[in-house]
């Protein structure tokens, strides 16, 4: 009769499940399939139904499990978490963690017309203004006559002044009067180009003077990326550019070659690792390739997160 048992124990020793729905302290414990989480780095823990870590998230804080150095790793997750692979050690590891970017940009803007002062802007005024070219007047004084008089009048006679041109000027106040109180000539006032008067006032006028966006809001480009990291004697580097995706990933898988020395990547818009929204492959000049894999904490673009879920390596 086959060994029933020792075939059971053989295909859990070769793939891990973990789904982290228990709740520890200090340390993941132990997978659904019976592994043992090592921390490699820093701290995780399982808060009920997903890993969590609070370091911060440029100690790179790795959980990780022995496992062939050919296999395929994956795990849903957030932004600033993802899977670890050929981890040797605190120092020494890959990672692929999803990474979001944004970049403002000025949105529902409307155009508004520059303002200038110039009589390019056609916007001229005329002041009132006192000029010869708006003609003269007599401006005539105010003044009180205190006696009774003959105003430019050679004598008097019979009450009224004698002689050519003379006006006889009784007491009292007169208002502008010009032949008792006297006068000057002065310029007229007008509001006319002729004037000479004109001013040029601010105004908007688009053709004259330009335009501008004006009534603008903030909106945002955003970015989705597939960020390959690794860590070789402690310093931590791209291994290649980041890689485009339509939209935020939640799940990655990777195909871990050791071999061939390839790790083909798959990047999925929700959890259970159904919609895949890009794919890619990679080779890394002369990796170190560590006998371990796991998850990972690093830096995010927009929102650091924390969590990771439903690991597995098969």
């Amino acid at each position: 009769m086959p060994n029933f048992f020792g075939i059971v124990a053989s295909a859990i020793a070769k793939k891990i499940l973990d789904t982290f729905s228990r709740t520890t302290s200090g340390s993941l414990g132990s997978a659904n399939t019976g592994q043992v989480w090592t921390a490699t780095k820093g701290t995780w823990s399982a808060n009920g139904s997903q890993a969590t870590s609070a370091d911060a998230a440029t100690n790179y804080s790795i959980a990780s499990i022995p496992f062939s150095s050919t296999t395929t790793v994956s795990a849903s997750m957030v932004e600033g978490t993802g899977i670890s692979y050929w981890v040797s050690d605190a120092n020494n590891w890959y990672a692929i963690v999803s990474y979001n970017a944004q970049t403002p940009y000025s949105c529902g803007c409307s155009t508004c017309c520059n303002t200038c002062v110039n009589s390019a802007c056609g916007c001229a005024t005329y002041n009132t203004c006192a000029n010869a070219a708006c003609g003269t007047y007599t401006n005539c004084n105010s003044c009180t006559v205190v006696s009774s008089f003959c105003y430019d009048g050679i004598g008097s006679s019979a009450g009224a002044c004698a002689g050519t041109g003379g006006t006889w000027i009784t007491a009292g106040s007169y208002t502008n009067n010009c032949s008792a109180c006297g006068g000057t000539t002065v310029n007229n006032t007008c509001a006319t180009a002729a004037c000479g008067c004109a001013v040029y006032n601010s105004c908007a006028n688009c053709t004259a003077c330009g335009s501008y966006s004006c009534g603008c809001s903030t909106c945002y480009n955003n970015y989705y990326y597939l960020r390959n990291l690794k860590a070789v004697s402690g310093t931590v580097s791209q291994v290649v550019s980041d890689f485009a995706i339509s939209a935020s990933a939640l799940s990655v898988k990777a195909v871990v070659n050791a071999a061939a020395g390839t790790i083909t990547e798959y990047a999925y818009s929700d959890s259970a690792l159904t919609t895949q929204i890009g794919t890619t492959t990679i080779t890394p000049t002369s990796p170190l390739k560590g006998a371990n894999v796991g998850i990972i904490k690093a830096p995010a673009g927009l929102i650091q997160g924390s969590t990771v879920d439903n690991f597995s390596a098969s």
